[in-house]
């Protein structure tokens, strides 16, 4: 698992074989510049006391229950209906469709009734039929975005999706 590889990483690093010839290496990403605007201009007060670390993390990554994690959307739940740290009034899924990937479905579904749900599938779904608000995004087909390949060929590829189709 996780630690297992921290612990194969950690010993290449006590014996001086990261990045060396031979040993183990990594591809780091594109390097992309700064934005043209800055992200604190837009920003209001609960925004920047979350960027300033002032307010915990809902799913709280970073505490001492999950230390080395990177996100938990399974524990909002639970958090939400436990007020720990804090209860929301508002939640929006982009991409993902908790009800239905969930454990404890009952749970989340207990939980969506708390707040008010925003859902931006482009297909129906089961946390669909709990959002207040359906902004349906574009699929894959008809949006333009940006689909960084992950660097493990050698060198940093930076790729533009554009649309196969006009949205309907």
């Amino acid at each position: 698992g996780v630690y297992n590889g921290m612990a194969i990483h950690a010993l290449n690093a006590l014996v001086g074989s990261m990045f060396a010839e031979g040993g183990l290496m990594n591809q780091m990403g594109v390097p992309y510049g700064p934005l043209p605007i800055r992200p604190q201009d837009h920003m209001d007060d609960i925004a920047k006391a979350a960027q300033d670390k002032k307010m915990p993390r809902f799913d709280r990554v970073g505490t001492k229950d999950w230390p080395m994690a990177k996100a938990m959307i399974q524990e909002m739940a639970k958090n939400q209906l436990e007020g720990n740290p804090y209860k929301l009034d508002t939640a929006m899924f982009y991409l993902t469709n908790p009800i239905f990937s969930a454990l404890d479905v009952k749970q989340w579904e207990k939980a969506l009734q708390e707040v008010f749900v925003i859902d931006t599938s482009p297909f129906p779904g089961e946390t669909a039929m709990f959002a207040d608000l359906v902004v349906p995004d574009h699929t894959y087909l008809e949006r333009l975005q940006d689909a960084p390949t992950y660097p493990w060929r050698g060198y940093p590829l930076a790729n533009l999706r554009v649309p196969a189709i006009k949205p309907a």
